[in-house]
């Protein structure tokens, strides 16, 4: 009941690396900095927001990746192909 298997554990690890722990405090308290006048971005104080927009950016390069791939001719190689394994990343898309 209390052990958790690798598998589990790295995923817990890829999450809070997306999200870290308290992000949602430390967006709530850069508004109340600003509000009282601090000019400074909130990447720049919390470490926890810099993850958040470091993240964001990856996102929108492996979008356009994934509009790329959608549009090839290996794509649809991938979707007309029958049996094998199913490819994760598809399940994005």
């Amino acid at each position: 009941m209390y052990e958790m298997s690798y598998e589990e554990f790295t995923k817990w690890q890829i999450y809070f690396n997306l999200r870290p722990i308290d992000w949602r405090d430390d967006t709530r308290i850069m508004k109340i900095l600003q509000c009282l006048g601090v000019k400074e971005s909130g990447d720049k104080i919390f470490e926890s927001l810099y993850l958040l927009k470091k993240d964001g950016s990856a996102r929108t390069e492996r979008n356009a990746m994934m509009a790329s791939l959608k549009g090839s001719v290996m794509f649809r190689h991938l979707m007309g192909a029958v049996g094998g394994d199913k490819v994760p990343v598809l399940d994005t898309l």
